[in-house]
């Protein structure tokens, strides 16, 4: 199951940076802080990264990305401190073993992960993102 979600986070995240280079194909998207709390209050095992906004929001696949910044490091702490945010909340995680990057978000006491986090990194959007997406 989660080698399943690996490649299902992977592939959205491929997708979401695909969609961003103006092929002829768009994913929906929305930007609107509306969207983001709408799933966040009623998906509320799962909090909110403090401090940070929704950069877009791919609503088919249910990933939401948010801007980090340019630097590689500074990104990869940023994920971090919301990872430790997850595990304050209750939430268990695990690291992909074979991903740089990639974390599962569980619940206590359920083998299936609720979600994933991890870094999205695009040359051509000039910021590192962190992707987080929910399982429905």
């Amino acid at each position: 199951m989660k080698r399943l979600l690996v490649i299902v986070i992977s592939a959205v995240m491929a997708v979401s940076v695909c969609a961003c280079g103006g092929g002829a194909k768009t994913v929906e998207t929305t930007t609107t802080a509306e969207s983001q709390v709408e799933y966040f209050s009623e998906n509320s095992a799962i909090p909110k990264p403090a401090g940070l906004e929704v950069g877009s929001y791919d609503k088919a696949n249910n990933l939401y990305l948010y801007d980090l910044t340019k630097d590689e490091n500074e990104s990869i702490k940023m994920i971090e401190e919301y990872i430790e945010q997850l595990k304050a909340s209750g939430l268990k995680i695990d690291k992909d073993k074979d991903q740089k990057l990639m974390y599962y978000i569980l619940e206590e006491g359920k083998p299936t992960p609720i979600g994933g986090v991890g870094l999205v990194s695009d040359p051509s959007y000039g910021k590192h993102q962190m992707g987080v997406m929910f399982v429905k």
